[in-house]
């Protein structure tokens, strides 16, 4: 019998074991496991042109780089797979040469268990400290390979290797020891107990007394589970067991039993089971689905058109159609999302078979997708759907240039500048958006462009200036804020003062903050230090009390001193009894300024 041949057939027990001693429904449906193992034995023994013996073609660290590919493993893996024999590697590499001959047919998914079968018998332990370079959602699945394995052919070796995986495999390699070798329980219970593993083990035993009830009752193991027999951690695999079994042997009719115990269990946990379920036969679910009563309904039709988008979300939102008196909106919503982000241009595509109320967010979506691939095509298809009705193109215009600032905002300010008039207010929002992302690699140039727009603009008019100020103030960047306050439009003063201020008093920068004051045009200052009086009060109220003597005049003082008393009396806790009686008294001693707020 060849390598190949034996590994094989080995992986078809290393599979059988993996998937527990449950009947799972989505298992008999769509993989036979006996079948796909006859046609490889089948196959091995045809002669193929195709045969690629990748193997004995390879260098040692080609062939390390081969199977890191099919493992999916961390770059930082080379030195693991180096202490394995080389050799033993090459024939390996051939082995998976041997898969992927056309009258073989292992599916990708199969072969890094594969290959963890094969590698545990080469060297358990290695494999063992092989498995946490592994992707983290293949751990468990490699786990089970190597104890299903290693208890077969030393258990005693495989026990002691136990206490070296982490706590959240222990109860996996448990698990897998006792299907795999049940005559050895009591030695299995007895090697638990002296690792302090007492309740671990009980937990381990109750699951699979769950599982042996389920071969024969799965209804009972479903009260077993739902009645908190089971502790939550071992509930998940047993669900999914049970669950697939009950359909199997039930059919959907199930659900409506399912439905009424539903509340026994972990939020989210028998939801979450069904969509893997669904999505391999969502039409069926979906028939069923129509009818049970509303109650049913409403929790089951979100599980399904979630699990059917995953699949084919156009099919999906065709079936929508046909659900009467029920909300569907954020289920639709959903579907033409997962559709815009699997399959953009075929969305866009089929624009006109929607209705109307659904291709604005349906372009929109597809559009977004599109932009953040390829911007270019975006570019070159954006105006193709202004003549659909209900497309808005001033939404597509908006999602294409938001998009594409994040990735270039300098082309993209180009091209807001030659595709959409500077007089539109749309222009204005648009131009937020690509200044807003601009500053955070270019901040000059970002104020630049925004100091460049007319006094009379949408830009400057709808308070888009001020945004970008508040965001460089944010960001760090007052200073250059302060650099061009010369050049700020005049709508926009009021904002920049009130973010020179804030942004200075929160810096601690106290002696700038008034000297700044000093220096700022008169028919602006008192509004500058009004906003001083506000943000000095509530980042350090004691150190601008201190500083009061400091400020350049009595009128000053005065706009300060009534701003400290009012923020008091509006946020509460920030001067005590004693400073709040000598400001009143300080303030009665100030002139009163006339003065207007911005």
């Amino acid at each position: 019998m060849t390598s190949a041949k034996t590994a094989i057939i080995g992986l078809g027990l290393v599979l059988g074991v993996a998937m527990g001693v449950g009947v799972s429904f989505v298992a008999l449906k769509f993989t036979d496991w006996t079948k796909l193992i006859h046609n490889q034995e089948a196959a091995l023994k045809e002669p193929s042109d195709d045969h690629r013996d990748i193997g004995s073609s390879l260098t040692s660290s080609e062939v390390i780089t081969f199977l890191q590919s099919v493992l999916g493993m961390s770059a930082d893996s080379d030195s693991i797979l180096e202490q394995f024999d080389q050799q033993q590697l090459l024939s390996l590499a051939d082995l998976i040469s041997t898969t992927e001959q056309p009258n073989v047919s292992i599916p990708d998914y199969a072969k890094p268990r594969l290959i963890v079968s094969e590698l545990v018998q080469f060297d358990p332990q290695l494999t063992l400290e092989l498995i946490e370079y592994l992707p983290v959602f293949d751990r468990s699945e490699a786990v089970q390979v190597v104890f299903a394995i290693w208890s077969f052919s030393d258990l005693p070796a495989a026990l002691q290797a136990v206490n070296s995986v982490n706590a959240s495999m222990w109860s996996v390699a448990v698990r897998t020891m006792l299907e795999t070798r049940p005559d050895e329980f009591e030695r299995i219970e007895e090697y638990a107990e002296a690792l302090g593993y007492s309740k671990q083990f009980e937990d381990i035993v109750q699951a699979e007394e769950t599982q042996r009830v389920m071969s024969s009752d799965p209804f009972a193991a479903w009260h077993m589970i739902t009645q908190d027999t089971v502790p939550d951690h071992e509930q998940i695999e047993l669900l999914r067991d049970v669950v697939s079994t009950l359909m199997y042997q039930n059919g959907l009719e199930v659900l409506d039993q399912i439905f009424e115990s539903r509340h026994r269990l972990e939020s989210n946990l028998l939801d979450s089971l069904l969509h893997e379920l669904v999505q391999h036969q969502p039409q069926d679910f979906f028939q069923h689905a129509l009818t049970l009563p509303r109650d049913k309904q409403s929790w089951l039709l979100p599980i399904i058109f979630a699990a059917w988008s995953d699949s084919n979300p156009q099919e999906a939102l065709g079936a929508l159609d046909r659900i009467e008196q029920y909300n569907v909106s954020t289920i639709r919503s959903r579907l033409i999302h997962d559709w815009a982000r699997s399959e953009p241009l075929k969305l866009l595509a089929e624009l006109t078979t929607l209705s109307p109320a659904q291709r604005s967010k349906a372009a929109t979506s597809a559009l977004t997708r599109i932009t953040k691939q390829n911007p270019q095509i975006a570019q070159e298809i954006l105006f193709n759907w202004s003549d659909v009705s209900g497309v808005r193109l001033k939404d597509l215009q908006v999602s294409f240039v938001q998009n594409w600032a994040r990735q270039n905002p300098e082309e993209t300010y180009r091209w807001l500048s030659e595709n959409v008039p500077a007089n539109e207010e749309e222009h204005a929002y648009m131009l937020s958006l690509v200044l807003s992302s601009l500053s955070e690699e270019e901040p000059e140039k970002a104020i630049s462009i925004a100091l460049s727009q007319p006094d009379t603009s949408h830009y400057v008019q709808g308070q888009y200036f001020d945004n970008l100020v508040s965001s460089l103030g944010a960001s760090g960047h007052i200073d250059l804020v302060i650099s061009m306050l010369d050049q700020v439009p005049e709508k926009a003063l009021g904002t920049v003062v009130n973010e020179i201020t804030r942004n200075l008093v929160h810096e601690g920068r106290w002696d700038e903050v008034i000297q700044q004051g000093s220096e700022i045009a008169e028919n602006e200052r008192m509004w500058y230090f009004d906003r001083l009086g506000f943000h000095g009060s509530r980042e350090n109220v004691q150190e601008l009390l201190d500083r009061l003597d400091s400020l350049p005049s009595d009128d000053v003082r005065s706009v300060v001193v009534r701003r400290i008393l009012s923020t008091h009396r509006l946020f509460g806790n920030l001067l005590t009894d004693s400073q709040r009686k000598d400001l009143e008294s300080l303030s009665a001693q100030l002139p009163e300024v006339e003065w207007s707020p911005w």
